[in-house]
Parts: structure tokens; C-alpha cells; sequence
């Protein structure tokens, strides 16, 4: 699972200064174990830099990699697959994957991922006032997109809860934690795959999920999602009341019998506080049927959450929350959203405007995330190509980074220039080699790429 690599631990006794001669195209990495963004079951995710570039490594808590109980080594086992699961699954609604590493102390590996702004959790804990419809919209439709991608990969979640959602500036939500993941392989349809063993948050699971012995399948994460839509646009924490009452009754051994709450009624006093005209109420019902064969798919969700993108309550709540020099632009660009761009491109919007925190062009953005028919829109219209992030990455190392042939394709037609590297001194050419995009790398070597200029700085 790991990679080859040099350590040399630094001088400060909190950092784990590593470097990585892998598959990733990086060479230095430093892990700032004081600097916890986060704590899990078996884990710790903490700051860490990446070639300078901040970013997030998970680390296994040292109390397990230290025991001797035969047990424990599951967690381990969850954390290597957490790491594989990370590792073959590429969406823009999952959070990314960046390369394992070894820790020079235990030998066991360091997940490095992608820094998100906050924990859909603190953003609603922290707003101030209800979330704009257009937020909780754009949230709520990330969510589904990802998970309807892992249900095709044969995957289960198993774990989806306000923690496990990370947002960036512009709030495009991202899955992250797969440590609860299962693997159905065997029946990637997973419509009547039956998985036991009780996992995630209490709060957020099914009844199926909470028997002596559970039964469930892929629509236990549908109704974690449902609970979710609850949460965000209530922004209060879950809260059922019990799932059982108790009553007499002469003719059990005990004197009693329990009585089975449904989910509407266990989750009343939330759903009371949706609004009857709020779109989302609808689909929130339907994802808290006590059956799960009653529930939307995944795939369901994302039509049911894409059709509210479309609605007058939508378009009227655009442009509410300006964030961090992000422009509407940035955002419908960042979401794939051709509709929005095409709108926003026929006004007198600056098409070249870059964020405060990353220095991203809207080109950048689409490029980062393969978006091709929002990247042809924005270069039809006279987006610059050469524009480079604070990282002095530039679209066309993103999308040769990130494989994303089409657009590498599109912005070498629009005369991208193959031989500016990053700040790390890194060519595309270099990244799309080292990430094993080998169609990239013929694109790239057909418009003129050096093969010898990999390493030469900016």
C-alpha cells in the first residue's frame, strides 16, 4: 500500500518530515502531527504540506499501531482499505486522494489528502442565519453525486454523517472517511445485497441497521442522506426520540413489549421546522421510509436534488454569499454547471477574476475537475490559458495532473504552453507521467512536450 521512500525526521518532535520518491509526482512532504483537524476511530487527520501546497494526512492513533492485541490490527485492516477505496475512486464530490506514504516511526501509512475549508458540521453550526437555498441545494446534490458514484463502484459508505462532509470556499461539498466502508464486489447493483454488522452514527442509521442483528444494503446510505437534507436545512443536529416505546403486556415473560417508532414521527420535531413548500421536503420523506425498499437510489436522489437546481427559488437565491474573492463564475464553473456558466458569460462578468485563498481562475477550476463543455465555454470566450494559481500551476497542469485528456486537448487547441512548470519545478508532462495517464502523456508529446524538461523550474 505504501511507497519507496527516504525519511528524515526533523528537528521539531511533531513534525514527520518525508520524502516520497512514489507514484505521485511529489517530493517532499511534512506531516505537522500537533496540528489534529480532526480525530476518528482509529485515526487522527492532521496538517501536513505537500511540496509546500497545504493539504491533510491521516494517521493512525499510536495506541493501535503499538498494541499487541490481535484485534486491533481490523483497524488497520479498515485504514489500508480506507487508503484503496481513496486511491481508485476519482469524482469531484469525493475528497482527493494525494498518495500514501510510510511513517518513518511505525512503518504503517500516512493517507495524504486534499485540505478542505471546514466540516459541513461547523458551517452549520457556525452560520449565523438559515443557509441561502441555492447553498443547501448545490450541498445536498454534491452528496448524492458522490455517493451514486461509490453505489456503481460497488461501494458502500456506511458512514455519512455532517462530520464526514468537507466543503471548500465556494461550498462544493465533498465525502470524505471510508474507514466504515464495505466493498460489495460481488454484486456492484447492490439492490439486494444484504451486509451485517452495525456501523456508522446511531443518529443517522436506518432501523434496518439498528436490529440485534442487521440486515441492510445500498439504502442505508440514502437514509443517511436523508437525515443529512433534515440537518442542513434545519441546522440543528439530529435528534430522534427513541426508536421503540415500551407498553404492558400480559402475555410476554416480561410483562412488556416494544413498539417500533417510525422514522416521520421519531424525527417529528425536525421535519416540523421544514417549511411545506421547501423542495426539499418531499425528498426527505421519501429517504426516512421505514423500508428501505420504499427509499430512492442514490442515482434517484441525484435527479430529485438536480431538478431543485432548476426552480425560481434557485435562481432567485444566486449570488447571495460572495466568498474569499469567489465570484458566481468560480462556482458555477467549479460545479460542472454549463446552464450557469453560459448565463453568467453573457454578462460583464471578469472571466479572468482568480480567488483570494488559491489564486484559481474559473478555467482552472473547470480544468482541475475535467468539466470539458464548461471549459470550451470559458476559452470560447477569450478565458486566459496561461493564468497559473499561487502554486504557479496552471490549467494544463491541472488537467494533465488529474488525466483529464479532453481538456488537455481543448487548451493545448487554445495555445496552452506545454513547458511552464509549477512552482516545485514539475512539468505536465511530468505529472501526467508519474499518475500513469499515459493517453495525456501521448497528447502532451505530440504538441511538443519535452520529455528531457520534466524537472526544470518555472
Amino acid at each position: 500500500m505504501g511507497n519507496t521512500i527516504s525519511s528524515l525526521l526533523t528537528g521539531d518532535p511533531n513534525d514527520i518530515s518525508l520524502n516520497l520518491i512514489g507514484l505521485y509526482g511529489y517530493q517532499n512532504v511534512v506531516i505537522h502531527t500537533a496540528q489534529v483537524l480532526g480525530s476518528g476511530s482509529y485515526g487522527n487527520v492532521v496538517k501536513a504540506t505537500l511540496d509546500k501546497k497545504s493539504c491533510a494526512a491521516k494517521i493512525l492513533h499510536r495506541v493501535i499501531v503499538d498494541s499487541q492485541d490481535p484485534g486491533l490490527s481490523d483497524f488497520i485492516s479498515r485504514f489500508e482499505q480506507e487508503c484503496q477505496i481513496l486511491r481508485d475512486l476519482k469524482h469531484p464530490n469525493i475528497v482527493q486522494f494525494l498518495g500514501v506514504v510510510q511513517d518513518p516511526t511505525t512503518n504503517k501509512p500516512i493517507l495524504l489528502m486534499e485540505l478542505m475549508k471546514d466540516s459541513l458540521t461547523h458551517f452549520l453550526e457556525s452560520s449565523p442565519t438559515d443557509i441561502p437555498y441555492h447553498v443547501q441545494a448545490n450541498i445536498s446534490h454534491d452528496i448524492a453525486l458522490a455517493v451514486a458514484h461509490l453505489h456503481r463502484n460497488g461501494i458502500l459508505h456506511r458512514d455519512l454523517s455532517s462530520n464526514n462532509i468537507l466543503l471548500n470556499a465556494s461550498h462544493l461539498a465533498k465525502v470524505t472517511d471510508f474507514g466504515m466502508s464495505k466493498i460489495a464486489a460481488s454484486n456492484p447493483s447492490m439492490t439486494r445485497s444484504k451486509v451485517t454488522q452495525c456501523p456508522g452514527t446511531l443518529v443517522y442509521m436506518p432501523p434496518e441497521a439498528l436490529r440485534p442483528q442487521p440486515r441492510y444494503s445500498d439504502k442505508i446510505d440514502t437514509f443517511s442522506i436523508g437525515v443529512l437534507l433534515l440537518q442542513i436545512v434545519t441546522r440543528k443536529f439530529p435528534a430522534p426520540t427513541a426508536a421503540s416505546v415500551v407498553r404492558e403486556d400480559p402475555n410476554s415473560p416480561t410483562e412488556e413489549s416494544y413498539i417500533p417508532v417510525s422514522e416521520i414521527n421519531r424525527r417529528k420535531v425536525d421535519l416540523d421546522k421544514v417549511l411545506v413548500s421547501h423542495g426539499f421536503l418531499p425528498v426527505i420523506r421519501d429517504c426516512l421510509k421505514d423500508k428501505s425498499k420504499d427509499r430512492p437510489t442514490a442515482a434517484q436522489l441525484c435527479r430529485s436534488l438536480g431538478q431543485l437546481k432548476h426552480t425560481a427559488v434557485y435562481s432567485g437565491s444566486l449570488g447571495a454569499l460572495p466568498f474569499d474573492g469567489r465570484t458566481e463564475l468560480h462556482d458555477a464553473a467549479e460545479r460542472g454547471d454549463v446552464k450557469a456558466v453560459e448565463r453568467l458569460l453573457s454578462t460583464s462578468v471578469n472571466i479572468n477574476s482568480r480567488t483570494e485563498d488559491e489564486g484559481d481562475t474559473a478555467l482552472l477550476l473547470a480544468s482541475y475537475l475535467g468539466h470539458v463543455e464548461v471549459v470550451r465555454l470559458l476559452l470560447k470566450a477569450g478565458a486566459a490559458v496561461f493564468i497559473p494559481d499561487k502554486c504557479r500551476k496552471t490549467p494544463l497542469y491541472m488537467a494533465s495532473f488529474y488525466g483529464h485528456r479532453a481538456v488537455v486537448e481543448l487548451l493545448l487547441e487554445n495555445g496552452a504552453d506545454v513547458s511552464i512548470c509549477s512552482e516545485d519545478g514539475h512539468s505536465p508532462l511530468y505529472v501526467a507521467s508519474c499518475n500513469g495517464h499515459t493517453e495525456v502523456v501521448d497528447v502532451l508529446v505530440k504538441a511538443g512536450a519535452d520529455v528531457n524538461q520534466a524537472t526544470i523550474r518555472y
